[in-house]
């Protein structure tokens, strides 16, 4: 009885226990590379042999700003909001303030801290932005090889 070769799976191809003349026969190269004729064919054929750019990705260009958007993951939100809730224990709570022998803050000072923090995100927000512009025009520039 013939075995359906059309529906057996098949084995996956281990080149990397192919001998080198036998790659060189199956993808029709040469110890020597290709010759231009056949890259300028192969490339027109199967595309320039690249990867597309990453977007650079961030909490300013998510559809929605929200917990999860800005942080990205609900355990991260919630060890930031866990960090920022024993912070302010340690801050403002009288008997932590016994304890370490620290005083709470004036209104002026407790508002620098998020206004530096809102000032750093937004220059990485900048950095980001300018940096993948930056990446698309040089794509977009250099002829593909």
């Amino acid at each position: 009885m013939m075995e359906d070769t059309t529906t057996r799976e098949r084995e996956p191809e281990t080149w990397h226990g192919l001998d080198p003349e036998e790659v060189e026969q199956r993808v029709g190269g040469s110890q020597e590379g290709l010759s231009e004729e056949e890259v300028v064919e192969r490339r027109e054929r199967y595309g320039a042999n690249r990867l597309p750019a990453p977007e650079a990705r961030g909490p300013l260009r998510s559809r929605t700003l929200s917990v999860t958007g800005v942080i990205g993951i609900r355990a991260v939100a919630v060890a930031v909001l866990v960090v920022v809730s024993l912070q302010l224990i340690f801050t403002c709570a009288p008997f932590m303030q016994f304890f370490f022998d620290s005083r709470p803050m004036a209104p002026r000072e407790a508002g620098i801290i998020p206004g530096v923090g809102i000032v750093v995100f937004a220059l990485l927000e900048l950095e980001k932005a300018v940096f993948s512009r930056y990446v698309a025009y040089r794509d977009r520039s250099q002829p593909a090889h």
